[in-house]
């Protein structure tokens, strides 16, 4: 068994994994380093093959989580059990159901529901040169607003599929499949970001504007600046680790709020960004500045 360390938030899981094979297919959904910890970590993950079947075998501190052939299932549950893993004992900021990307030390957050258009528009804004740094989970530090995201590829739905391939060079473009094969008719798709752009370095960039979107085919495009109240609000809904803060997160939301602009944004193509292309170049053409 070969042995690797997933971080996030400050805590971390020890995963013992069967085989070099499983190591690679680990590796290409989440960030592992090599065990040199000594301190117990917050759980015990062992990823293998079941007896006899050569099907997947993923459990956590003893307890199976999945059990299947499926290369893609085990995966997912592997990301999912994490993210839960590890964001919940987090209280040194705030935790947010968010996707985010970053330029030149400044990151655009973008919380929101699952459905909402997060994935997809962190996908336009990675064609566009900003570093991708998750689709799924940001935690952000309150004390200098320091952005970090929960890495895996970008999960992208059925129906936005086609708008993301199209983001692809023509080369990868033809290709139609990911490393991890997902069948046909599965409801998401993994994509590399890779795929869309060449990546940088996914630290040490601070929030500069949040972006609220909703991702609809019936709905006019929109894009307008929140108040701080609204965007408290949405902020809250997208709060992830509310019972470890004060007050149950409103305090650190509020004060978020105040500081970092909100938009909310509506849109049904990558044509309709072009206000919000020239909006986001006043907040990432910048370098940030440590404040």
């Amino acid at each position: 068994m070969l042995t690797r360390v997933a971080r996030f938030a400050g805590n971390y899981a020890r995963l013992s994994i069967a085989d070099e094979s499983l190591v690679r297919i680990v590796e290409s959904v989440i960030r592992t380093e090599l065990d040199t910890c000594e301190e117990d970590s917050q759980c015990f993950y062992s990823l293998g093959y079941q007896a006899g079947s050569g099907n997947y075998a993923l459990l956590r501190d003893g307890e199976r989580l999945y059990a299947g052939a499926r290369v893609d299932e085990v995966c997912r549950v592997l990301i999912s059990d994490l993210i839960t893993t590890l964001v919940s004992p987090y209280n040194a900021g705030l935790a947010l159901h968010a996707a985010a990307v970053g330029g030149d030390g400044n990151a655009v957050v973008i919380p929101g529901v699952s459905g909402a258009g997060k994935s997809t528009l962190a996908a336009w804004l990675v064609s566009r040169g900003n570093c991708y740094l998750t689709d799924e989970v940001v935690v952000i530090d309150l004390t200098n607003y320091e952005v970090a995201g929960f890495f895996r590829p970008l999960h992208i739905k059925a129906p936005a599929l086609q708008a993301v391939y199209s983001l692809i060079e023509e080369r990868a473009a033809s290709e139609r499949t990911q490393r991890m094969q997902t069948p046909k008719n599965d409801p998401v798709t993994l994509i590399e970001p890779e795929r869309i752009a060449p990546q940088s370095a996914r630290d040490g960039y601070r929030a500069r504007v949040m972006l609220f979107p909703e991702y609809s085919a019936e709905k006019d495009y929109k894009l307008a600046a929140m108040s701080p109240a609204q965007c408290a609000h949405r902020l809250m809904g997208s709060l992830i680790n509310a019972r470890n803060l004060q007050n149950k997160g409103l305090d650190a939301v509020s004060n978020l709020a105040r500081s970092i602009p909100g938009y909310q944004l509506r849109y049904s193509h990558f044509s309709e960004l072009v206000d919000l292309h020239a909006l986001l170049a006043r907040y990432l053409d910048t370098p940030a500045h440590p404040q």
